[in-house]
């Protein structure tokens, strides 16, 4: 069988004597007995211990203090990267958490915008005019049905639904309120004594 010897690692081997000084600092490589055939590792033999003081030894004890060193500092680069990647995806993180953050406060702000711009208008006109929740509320849901059956043919109607929905309500004593309410009551859609009921004033 076919053998041979490869590096397996180096040890630093320190020797005291009886009395407990140090008598010799030496160092020692360990090789791995290899089956050439198989290529597997058969046996760990130590090879011969040199002591530091002479040439070879020094190399040698360089060489590992070289290996040691290197592998220190792979060990401190990647220990670096993994730290910067978790700052990293802890950055991203804080930056989606503001940003989200930042679109909730933006539609909360457009959200009370548009409430104090609708609270400002229906302000503006008086006891008059009626808001759109309120005028629909009036409504029973028949009468509501019967409205919505028609308005699909029938322009009139169509154009008086229109007119609420961007002036966002009623206004009680315009000609076109008036025009629309006594249509309504001509169609047959709400009774005279409804028609008071739903065009009546907020403040009555």
């Amino acid at each position: 069988m076919a053998t041979e010897n490869r590096p397996a690692g180096a040890q630093l081997v320190i020797r005291w004597s009886a009395d407990k000084t140090l008598s010799g600092l030496h160092i020692q490589y360990t090789e791995q007995v290899i089956d050439l055939d198989t290529g597997l590792a058969i046996a760990v033999v130590d090879g011969p211990a040199i002591p530091i003081g002479d040439a070879a030894g020094a190399v040698l004890l360089v060489d590992a203090v070289g290996e040691v060193a290197a592998a220190a500092l792979q060990a401190e680069h990647v220990e670096h990267g993994l730290r910067l990647a978790a700052e990293a995806e802890r950055d991203a993180q804080a930056a989606a958490r503001q940003q989200a953050e930042a679109e909730r406060d933006q539609r909360a702000a457009e959200r009370d915008a548009l409430q104090a711009e609708l609270d400002q208008v229906r302000g503006a006109h008086g006891p008059d005019f009626i808001p759109q929740d309120v005028f629909m509320d009036r409504w029973k849901t028949a009468e509501l049905a019967a409205f919505y059956a028609a308005k699909s043919f029938d322009p009139m109607l169509e154009a008086f639904d229109a007119l609420v929905t961007r002036i966002g309500g009623v206004r009680i004593g315009s000609e076109r309120a008036v025009d629309g309410r006594a249509y309504l009551i001509e169609r047959g859609i709400l009774s005279a004594e409804r028609a008071d009921a739903v065009f009546a004033p907020v403040s009555a």
